[in-house]
């Protein structure tokens, strides 16, 4: 083993791209372009919307310090479904309704999140917002990026079923007026 590892502070491995050495044939950096604008390899269909998923500020990766998302202005519970108010009014929708999104990827495998609560937020019209990992039955394992692997989890194609109606808006997520 090498006595490094056992230094305060650890050691640097080294950065070629951050020494701005590129390993490549020229020795510049290469770039290349999308093939086209949009990462929602399902696309659009009528009834269908494209979740986002997200982290809170009391977030590290999969484990949730906490229910208060100050990004966002939400309190309480992640178990929501962030909407705009268009989209709201289009579907029927009030703040507070709990519905559960069902998985659109068309490969005929049942995929859905029960019980979100209806929270208005400044989204894209057709798109919808969760929270990571709650979010996650919904992703297809096969939908990421077909070269780097990364999930799709930006454009994940869902449907939304009413599950309650209510009629005025309860509990303390959506207070984003």
């Amino acid at each position: 083993m090498s006595e490094r590892m056992f230094n305060a502070g650890g050691f640097y491995r080294g950065d070629a791209a951050r020494e701005r050495k590129w390993k490549t044939d020229v020795g510049k950096a290469k770039f290349s372009k999308p093939n086209v604008m949009s990462t929602l390899g399902a696309g659009d269909a009528p009834g269908r919307f494209h979740l986002i998923t997200m982290r809170s500020n009391d977030q590290f990766n999969t484990t949730v310090y906490g229910h208060s998302d100050r990004h966002r202005g939400l309190d309480g519970d992640r178990s929501v479904v962030l909407m705009s108010r268009q989209d709201m009014d289009r579907e029927g929708l009030r703040e507070g309704n709990l519905v559960t999104l069902v998985g659109d990827a068309g490969d005929g495998v049942s995929r859905e999140v029960r019980d979100l609560r209806v929270t208005k937020f400044a989204l894209q019209i057709g798109c919808l917002g969760g929270y990571y990992p709650e979010m996650n039955p919904l992703a297809p394992l096969w939908y990421h990026d077909k070269e780097s692997k990364t999930p799709g989890s930006k454009g994940v194609p869902v449907r939304i079923r009413v599950d309650q109606p209510v009629s005025r808006p309860i509990g303390s997520a959506g207070l984003n007026d």
